[in-house]
């Protein structure tokens, strides 16, 4: 009797073992699979976080565009729009800086409305965007801006209607200055003229920007401003009468290497 006393007490001290060992490895099993998931939720969180970078990076940008925001990713680069719009020199502007990730440079603040809007410029009166008689756009299908993806446009079907677009520069070292927009527009206008004012020297002539009776892009400068006391004034001003149609583009404003008088600059490449 005690042998087999023994026997069935060692048969259960297995069996105890072998279902302490079963537990035991279900256990192990159990809190891999938790490390797995863990381990996934670490990749998925990693993810998020990607995600929610990407998202910072574009509500950035849409920040800075206030619209088109998809359209201004296009464009250059969404990273280098973002960046440049939310800490670069389009917050500021710097001499001899790109401005918005483009090809320009100079003082002013968004001179190519890389922000898919007019931040950084005045437009006078200011229900001229609200009722439509100027806007900043793309380019229409098939054509081309001088400068990155965007353009400041003044048109309308019904209204005849006056636009003065311009910005006021602060901080900069005294001197002689030019000021320079591309510009392609329709005829009809009554006048449309590109100027410098409010710069502590005399103010140069406006210079007028007519239309060369093509589509192409033109290049208008007011040179020899004389800037005391480290402010001025630039900008366009445009009459236009209905179905009057306007687009302008990379304005810069920079030292004046000739230190010339006001003239008039050449063309620039480009269809619109």
């Amino acid at each position: 009797m005690r042998a087999a006393r023994r026997k069935i007490n060692a048969r259960t001290a297995q069996l105890v073992l072998l279902l302490a060992a079963g537990c035991s490895l279900q256990d192990f099993d159990y809190l891999q699979q938790g490390g797995g998931g863990s381990s996934a939720g670490g990749t998925a969180s990693a993810g998020a976080n990607s995600q929610s970078g990407s998202d910072t990076g574009e509500g950035g940008e849409t920040a800075g565009s206030n619209s088109v925001a998809g359209k201004g990713g296009s464009n250059s680069s969404g990273s280098n729009s973002g960046g440049s719009n939310s800490g670069g020199s389009n917050s500021g502007g710097s001499a001899g800086k790109a401005n918005g990730g483009t090809g320009a440079v100079g003082e002013l603040v968004n001179p190519s409305f890389e922000t898919s809007n007019t931040m950084g410029w005045t437009v006078d009166p200011a229900d001229a965007l609200s009722d439509r008689h100027a806007f900043v756009q793309p380019p229409t299908a098939g054509s081309s801006v001088p400068d990155g993806g965007y353009e400041f446009s003044t048109w309308h079907m019904t209204d005849k209607f006056v636009v003065d677009l311009h910005q006021t520069v602060t901080g900069i070292e005294d001197g002689t200055y030019v000021f320079k927009g591309y510009f392609n527009l329709g005829t009809g206008f009554n006048k449309v003229e590109a100027y410098a004012t409010d710069c502590g020297g005399a103010d140069p002539a406006p210079q007028a920007v007519v239309s060369n009776g093509a589509t192409e892009w033109q290049a208008v400068s007011v040179t020899g401003i004389v800037v005391k006391g480290g402010e001025c004034t630039v900008g366009v001003r445009i009459d236009s009468n209905p179905t009057n149609w306007l687009n302008a583009d990379l304005f810069t404003f920079e030292p004046d290497p000739n230190g010339g008088e006001g003239g008039q600059g050449g063309q620039g490449g480009g269809a619109n």
